[in-house]
């Protein structure tokens, strides 16, 4: 996956956060992705968000925690 913003610069790429969910074995919630990126929760929100509207994740929602998850093809 590719981070094209059309020329403009992230300090957090989307790969960043692909791997965040794929390094806690396929899902993650919102603060383990905050963590292993290291930007803010409403970074990770916003950026997982981008990745679900992508198709690249799912997410679960168990009470009010979100899971993100690989999306199954």
């Amino acid at each position: 996956m590719t981070d094209d913003t059309g020329g403009n610069w992230r300090k957090y790429p989307l790969d960043d956060f692909v791997q965040a969910v794929e390094s806690s074995g396929g899902e993650a919630t919102t603060p383990e992705v905050t963590a292993e990126v290291g930007c803010s929760p409403e970074t990770a929100r916003r950026r997982m968000k981008e990745l679900e509207d992508n198709g690249v994740v799912e997410r679960r929602e168990i009470g009010p925690t979100l899971v993100w998850l690989m999306a199954t093809e």
